[in-house]
């Protein structure tokens, strides 16, 4: 229609007066682009030979590209994911030698109770996970959480007691929330065509990690048992999860983004900061968004809402 005809001179003019020939983005994703309203659908630019919406995020899935930011997210976020829950159920096949061992008190109720406290501390993480992302990104909180599971799960080496099994199990539990960062980073890369493939292949092969670890730990055991007994051959074990999640983590950190802009506050997602208003057609919008601003409630509902949605209680519950 006109309507969106007029829309899409105005952001082409907007790329004009920046030097460029054509709509675009910068190779190192700047924050160039600025939302002009414009639906998904109406907008079709390339970058690097990508399509992009007006987020920036891309409307073609190749699952074996690894082109920054969108790809390289893409598999770091279900790699991150996979040794997440490599790291959370890695000390599941040394239960038994540590029920075995007679140098501890850890018993078969032990053992049992020790697999409830074992998701604790992931169900208030994923909960709180919500607005830590809105706030920080994913690439941040990802990384963080890697890396403080890659030194939790190393810890686990030193159990020798049940209290140990408890509060190490109880700390590790907190790296089940990668799960969240996980979807939250596709989503945040690749827009409405595609994001359903994209979020479906990085939660499949993440959950992966989970049944890997029985086969993957289980043969470490065995294979360090060639040079240690039984009750010491599970402990250099649980050094080797810990270290792949840390090896992992900290190029991850360095090497990806958390959105198509660069760092979480160059975004254009929820980032009113990175917008720009069309002064020909609404001269009086800044006047309009300073009234709605004063009439705001003391409550930030971008920030509480997960909280104080009606919804959330009976999600939590059934949760």
């Amino acid at each position: 229609n006109s309507n969106s005809s007029r829309k899409k001179r105005k952001l082409a003019l907007s790329f004009s007066s920046l030097g460029h020939r054509k709509p675009t983005l910068r190779s190192n994703m700047g924050c160039i682009y600025k939302d002009q309203g414009l639906a998904p659908e109406e907008v079709n630019m390339l970058v690097r030979g990508r399509k992009v919406d007006n987020l920036g995020r891309s409307r073609n899935f190749n699952i074996l590209s690894c082109v920054r930011p969108w790809n390289r997210a893409f598999h770091f976020s279900w790699l991150s994911f996979f040794l997440a829950f490599l790291g959370w159920f890695a000390i599941v096949p040394a239960l038994e030698y540590m029920v075995e061992d007679p140098s501890n008190n850890i018993t078969n109720d032990v053992r049992k109770t020790s697999n409830i406290v074992s998701v604790l501390g992931t169900i208030f993480l994923r909960l709180a996970m919500g607005p830590m992302l809105e706030r920080w990104g994913p690439r941040r909180i990802q990384s963080v959480l890697l890396t403080y599971g890659a030194f939790m799960v190393m810890l686990a080496a030193t159990v020798n007691s049940a209290g140990g099994l408890y509060a190490v199990r109880f700390c590790i539990s907190f790296v089940g929330a990668a799960f969240v960062p996980c979807q939250f980073w596709t989503s945040m890369m690749f827009g409405q065509e595609v994001v359903g493939q994209a979020n479906a292949f990085a939660g499949g092969w993440g959950n992966l990690g989970g049944g890997f670890t029985s086969v993957f730990v289980a043969a470490l055991i065995a294979g360090f048992q060639q040079i240690a007994d039984d009750y010491t051959a599970w402990r250099y074990a649980m050094i080797v999860p810990g270290a792949c999640m840390l090896f992992v983590s900290i190029p991850m950190y360095f090497l990806s983004d958390d959105c198509p802009q660069g760092h979480w506050s160059k975004r254009l997602y929820n980032n009113a900061k990175n917008k720009v208003v069309d002064i020909e057609s609404d001269k009086d919008m800044a006047k309009k968004q300073l009234l709605e601003t004063k009439k705001k409630s003391l409550i930030d509902d971008e920030t509480l809402g997960p909280w104080i949605d009606w919804r959330g209680g009976p999600l939590f519950v059934i949760y």
